[in-house]
């Protein structure tokens, strides 16, 4: 009796023993996972939210935000590197672009070699960078016609308050 107490105590420390060493290895990869230093390729795009001088149009213009996004990122690459360096390729661009990066309180700021500055919303969650871009500016130009296709209801006086895009990112 007293041997089985023994064996069943050894098989309980080592059970107890290998749980804590597989959940330390989580802890470490989720950190790793949900850090934003990394490379990260175009994965796909949703609408975020949408403000026009209409509730109908705000439904009736996603899917143009989300088309434009998709032609703006889909073949772009990222990598953010932990010196606080940047790379952006696109296979349309015959150059990459490159300059430096900040990320704090959830906004990723890029400045480029021109020092131009580019700040939005960004998050890494399991493995998904998603960053939030502004596309109120694009629909505000687009053209009567355009708007006339997408049913947008009084296209003469349209007028987009907010327009967000969310571009997901795999990290590779």
């Amino acid at each position: 009796m007293k041997e089985r107490l023994k064996v069943l105590s050894i098989m309980s420390m080592v059970l107890f023993l290998s749980l804590t060493v597989v959940s330390c290895s989580n802890d470490d990869e989720e950190k790793e996972n949900n850090s934003i230093v990394g490379t990260w390729k175009f994965k796909s795009v949703a609408a975020g939210e949408i403000k026009t001088n209409s509730t109908v149009n705000d439904e009736k213009i996603k899917p143009e935000i989300i088309a434009a996004a998709t032609d703006d990122f889909k073949e772009t690459t990222i990598t953010l590197k932990s010196d606080g360096t940047f790379i952006e390729e696109d296979k349309d661009e015959p150059e990459p672009s490159t300059g430096t990066y900040t990320f704090s309180d959830g906004v990723l700021t890029l400045i480029n070699k021109s020092s131009e500055s580019y700040s939005m919303k960004a998050s890494v969650e399991n493995g998904i960078l998603t960053i939030e871009q502004d596309y109120t500016f694009y629909c505000n130009g687009l053209q009567l016609d355009k708007l006339i296709e997408l049913g947008i209801s009084d296209p003469v006086n349209f007028q987009a308050t907010k327009a967000i895009a969310k571009i997901s990112f795999n990290r590779q």
